[in-house]
């Protein structure tokens, strides 16, 4: 139990790579079933396919979103220190059939959008910050799916057997 306990005290921080790691396996574990069904290719390589298939479902488009992120607050930082957002602001409220006060509210927009990309600036910054602990959690995660895809339905055949409720 000891030992347990200071087991989960050092992989702490990586307690959640584990578990996407175990939740990949489990949703990708029928297409390494039936691409085994298919072709009957040796288990390396069929780990290795749904490998590819993870990174093509889960991580390139993660990646697409942060680049877009990452262009579209350049983007809006470089329309607020210009002053186009505050006149994009007054022309849509020119345009509105209800008449307001477009300085005040060209003004909230403008204090409200630099808030905003400063708060995603500081959120990449501290994404770029930890790029190193990312890294080491991402090797546990395709760990854990690398070795558990394969064997994910002998693991949950024993923790049935083994649980004291049955099946």
């Amino acid at each position: 139990a000891f030992l347990g306990l200071l087991m989960l005290y050092i992989f702490r921080p990586y307690i959640g790579a584990v578990f996407l790691g175990t939740l990949f396996a489990i949703l990708f574990h029928p297409l390494y079933r039936w691409l085994d069904r298919k072709t009957h290719w040796p288990q390396s390589i069929l780990t290795f396919l749904v490998l590819i298939a993870l990174v093509c479902v889960i991580v390139v488009p993660t990646v697409v979103i942060g680049v877009m992120l990452v262009k579209q607050t350049a983007v809006w930082l470089g329309d607020i220190n210009s002053g186009d957002l505050q006149a994009t602001a007054t022309q849509l409220i020119d345009q509105m059939p209800i008449k307001l006060d477009s300085q005040t509210i060209s003004t909230y927009v403008n204090q409200s959008s630099e808030a905003i990309a400063k708060y995603l600036l500081n959120l990449l910054k501290s994404f770029a910050g930890n790029i190193g602990e990312l890294f080491a959690q991402l090797i546990v995660l395709l760990s854990i799916f690398i070795v558990l895809v394969p064997r994910i339905r002998k693991l949950a055949r024993s923790f049935i057997q083994s649980s004291p409720l049955g099946p």
